[in-house]
């Protein structure tokens, strides 16, 4: 029923204002992608042990179509409505768009995921942003969610200054009756930040936020996040700097039921350089801290927000189109909203690419993923090596674009330590052969976008 009104609604939007005579610099601007992808590896893990109730091997793939609508609805010159959805996460072997709404298998019909929903009024510099949007710290690292949020601010040319209240999905179930939903269980963020132009090639971004997690009954938890960056671009140069230093505590998460205080930082470094309009380098350098090896004590584990960028397409997010088994932080500990990373991380991505007229890029990819701290991965840092070769086309004005990626993962102790399901470490057989719980994964990725 919600995905039905849903649809109704977005087609009642365009119509009325494509019917409205007394347009008054009204615009209807609407754009879309299709994605086609194939994924295919010869495993989801590193160890080769067969589960007894698994009967199809461990190989993983799928077929998959995404389609990404796109929706803005200028009401002038000064305030627009935007509406950003997915609708299909059609798996070829799984979604029967013939299911009738009551039959048992429903959930593998045709589905409809919103993800950005919100109004903005941009005038005389002063700015308003409210509704479901994306929302990312200076750092990248902390907060990188949809969320429903307002953001305030003023913005001239060299500089701007943005208020942000919102809140994060609900970590606690509550149902369908709003009756029996309150704040008392939330997750709630404040913050204030904002960029200055120190010269027209150099810019400083700064930022504070709060985070008010209450997820956990009984166990709130408070986190102020400073934050700072820099970022220079000059011609095809391209750099940029930035940190997030974490203070804050958990109610009765020590000894005792005492309160824990967290300590955390982060860095990141990011670099682009194109040589002649024929090579292209990229490199992220990415490092959170991590945690002591006692449990109950103080904790200094940065607070990931799951998205690390980086070319790699599974020790970070994958680009063509996320699946949510990037490694980076399956090492970290799932906690509400976050992924508290106790053995930290450490991780360096590097793309060298030759490419032609904006139309051609191919190349190597290289990158290298540790823990920050052994202790708390089986005593290694090796978490993986990623190595890949892409090649990707655009044509017709990147209307469409084509990419086939090949790549292996070679794994250390510390990524079987995090990712394993069975056996974690080296083990012997029934017959008394050794066997070895770091055994690489290969895999193929292609990718067919076409954009309207």
């Amino acid at each position: 029923m919600r995905k039905t009104t849903t649809l109704f609604l977005l087609i009642f939007m365009v119509r009325a204002a494509l019917a409205d005579d007394d347009t008054h610099n009204k615009k209807v601007s609407l754009s879309a992608e299709l994605l086609n992808m194939l994924a295919l590896r010869n495993d989801t893990d590193f160890d080769r042990t067969e589960p007894f109730y698994n009967k199809y091997g461990q190989e993983m793939g799928f077929l998959g179509t995404f389609l990404k609508p796109m929706l803005t609805l200028h009401a002038n010159d000064y305030i627009k409505l935007y509406w950003e959805a997915e609708i299909g996460l059609d798996l070829w072997s799984r979604s029967n768009p013939e299911i009738s709404l009551n039959d048992r298998n429903s959930s593998n019909a045709l589905g409809i995921k919103q993800r950005e929903i919100y109004g903005e009024v941009n005038s005389n510099g002063l700015v308003l942003k409210a509704g479901f949007q994306r929302v990312v710290d200076i750092s990248t690292l902390f907060i990188n969610h949809w969320i429903g949020a307002l953001r305030l601010g003023y913005q001239e040319e060299e500089y701007g200054i943005y208020l942000l209240g919102g809140q994060f999905p609900d970590q606690t179930y509550k149902g369908w009756d709003l009756t029996s939903s309150s704040f008392m269980t939330d997750v709630f963020v404040i913050g204030l930040d904002g960029y200055y132009n120190l010269l027209e090639e150099l810019k400083l971004k700064t930022g504070i936020y709060f985070v008010d997690d209450l997820h956990l009954i009984d166990r709130r938890r408070q986190i102020t996040a400073l934050e700072g960056g820099i970022g220079y671009k000059i011609d095809d140069l391209e750099i940029s700097l930035s940190s997030a230093y974490l203070r804050g505590y958990r109610q009765k998460g020590g000894v005792d039921l005492k309160n824990t205080g967290i300590s955390a930082y982060s860095f990141i470094a990011n670099l682009a350089y194109i040589y002649e309009n024929t090579l292209k380098v990229e490199g992220v350098f990415s490092y959170m801290s991590a945690d002591d090896k006692y449990e109950g004590n103080d904790s200094g584990a940065f607070l990931f927000g799951s998205r690390r960028i980086g070319p790699s397409v599974i020790l970070s997010e994958n680009d063509t189109r996320p699946i949510g088994d990037n490694i980076d932080k399956k090492i970290g500990a799932p906690d509400g909203v976050f992924y508290e990373m106790k053995a930290g991380l450490i991780g360096l991505d590097i793309g060298v690419y030759y490419i032609n007229n904006n139309w051609l890029r191919i190349g190597p990819i290289s990158c290298i993923l540790m823990t920050a701290n052994e202790d708390n991965s089986l005593g290694s840092s090796f978490v993986a090596w990623e190595n890949n070769i892409i090649a990707e086309a655009l044509f017709f004005d990147s209307k469409l674009s084509t990419q086939i990626l090949m790549g292996v993962l070679i794994p250390g102790k510390a990524g079987a330590a995090a990712i394993n399901s069975i056996n974690k470490t080296d083990y012997k057989d029934t017959k008394g052969n050794e066997v070895s719980v770091t055994e690489p994964i290969y895999y193929l990725q292609t990718g067919i976008t076409i954009r309207y």
